[in-house]
């Protein structure tokens, strides 16, 4: 029959024992781990990720690594809940201030050199310091090889 079924009769034997058996140690252990990281998650309203719910499994006397712990989340479609990076932001909209006129009334390549220019305003923070980029161009995309920029130092 092994023949007919083109497997060997060692790999039949070890199918049958595990088909019969139930499931294995490895297997029972994973379950019981997988039902621990459900409940620590649902506890925590769904917030908790791999290393939070490995700290309280831990404080309950488990022992586990946080790779299984986010592998059990993962195989269970569970994850925590990952806060927000702060974004400041970068500008304060004052409704109250007059809005400046438009002097050129959006209207930039007047056919003219030297009439339209614009600037670029790039505020970062570099090595526990804060520089403000200024590039200042002409409008018309032709003549954009005469561009000058201004590095400012700002205190913070």
């Amino acid at each position: 029959m092994c023949g007919l079924l083109e497997v060997s009769r060692s790999g039949f034997y070890k199918w049958r024992k595990s088909r019969d058996g139930g499931p294995s140690p490895s297997r029972q252990r994973r379950a019981e781990l997988d039902a621990k990281v459900a409940d620590f998650h649902k506890a925590s309203d769904g917030v908790y990720g791999a290393p939070r719910i490995l700290a309280d499994l831990r404080a309950a006397g488990q022992r586990v690594s946080r790779k299984t712990v986010a592998a059990s989340l993962r195989r269970q479609g569970l994850a925590g809940i990952s806060p927000r990076r702060f974004a400041p932001a970068t500008t304060v909209v004052d409704l109250d201030a007059p809005v400046p006129k438009d002097l050129v009334r959006r209207r930039f390549d007047t056919g003219e050199p030297d009439r339209v220019w614009t600037s670029d305003l790039l505020c970062r923070r570099r090595h526990k310091k804060s520089y403000a980029d200024v590039r200042i161009m002409p409008m018309r995309p032709q003549e954009c090889l005469l561009m000058k920029r201004f590095t400012l130092e700002m205190s913070a």
